[in-house]
């Protein structure tokens, strides 16, 4: 009995020591997201390739009557951003919008700051565009021909997109 004791005891001390392991976006701050898209589109140093704004969205954002109050919020966050060739549903492993992986050709990586802002130089082209997600691939946007959140970069032009990370409940 004491030794059953004494193991309910350690694997109590051991939950309580585990910490979750926090994501780059735990630092929320309330913010006009509006603004930040525009601030952000100010900051574009490139001539050519993808530029933008990295947003995650989270909560109970199901419309309510006769209640303002919601946990529904939308933030900016850091991740890095991942660009393939246009890929289609059948050249990535699952269904979306979290892919374990593309088998297109990887073309270009780079890291959204603490305000959502990334930017990226590639050539002129057709593109689909992942934000890392742990050990995954997110899109969660497709074209009408099966192509996961295609981007289409023209010569000597920035294209400017906002990227969602939505985990809301809707």
């Amino acid at each position: 009995m004491k030794a059953l004791c004494l193991i309910c005891f350690l694997n109590l001390i051991l939950l309580a020591s585990c910490e979750k392991k926090k994501e780059r976006d735990d630092n929320f701050q309330l913010i006009n997201i509006e603004e930040l898209i525009k601030r952000n589109a100010s900051k574009v140093s490139i001539k050519m390739g993808v530029a933008g704004t990295l947003l995650k969205k989270d909560g109970n954002c199901m419309p309510m009557i006769g209640s303002s109050s919601t946990s529904c919020r939308t933030y900016p966050v850091g991740r890095s951003i991942m660009i393939y060739d246009y890929t289609t549903k059948n050249e990535a492993d699952d269904w979306g919008p979290m892919y374990n992986f593309v088998y297109s050709r990887f073309v270009a990586q780079c890291d959204a700051d603490q305000d959502g802002f990334f930017q990226i130089t590639v050539d002129t082209g057709r593109y689909s565009i992942f934000i890392k997600e742990s050990d995954k691939l997110y899109a969660n946007s497709s074209d009408g021909q099966g192509g996961i959140n295609p981007i289409i970069v023209s010569n000597d032009s920035v294209s400017i997109i906002t990227l969602m990370l939505d985990y809301a409940v809707y």
